[in-house]
């Protein structure tokens, strides 16, 4: 089966194409590789990017200009967790704590929507 997604972003840091990066707690958050305007089978390889900022894992905690990105999966613009807000543990909000800046995401439905945040 194939799948295709479409562009979601709320912020001007957003990238353009099929999958976006949005909100962007971080400015040039970003999908490096990813299949813009094409379908795709799942899973989808997607590698992620931050201009700035150094990727860390979670487990070294709060240190200023370092985080982590998480990943959107159909999740609409205002139902997105906010700036300091908790970021739910399921399907629609995968989390890369690790520091990962590459991941092969499996895709349920035909009309996946993917946003990246850091």
């Amino acid at each position: 089966m194939l799948y295709s997604m479409r562009d979601m972003s709320r912020s001007a840091s957003a990238c353009t194409g099929l999958l976006a990066a949005a909100p962007a707690f971080a400015d040039g958050v970003s999908f490096v590789s990813s299949s813009n305007s094409k379908a795709v089978a799942s899973p989808v390889h997607v590698e992620f990017a931050v201009d700035g900022l150094t990727v860390r894992p979670a487990a070294d905690g709060l240190i200023p200009g370092t985080g982590h990105f998480h990943v959107y999966v159909d999740v609409p613009a205002a139902q997105q967790p906010g700036e300091g807000e908790a970021i739910p543990f399921d399907d629609a909000h995968k989390h890369f704590g690790k520091g990962q800046t590459t991941a092969d995401l499996e895709l349920a439905s035909v009309s996946e929507t993917l946003a990246c945040i850091y």
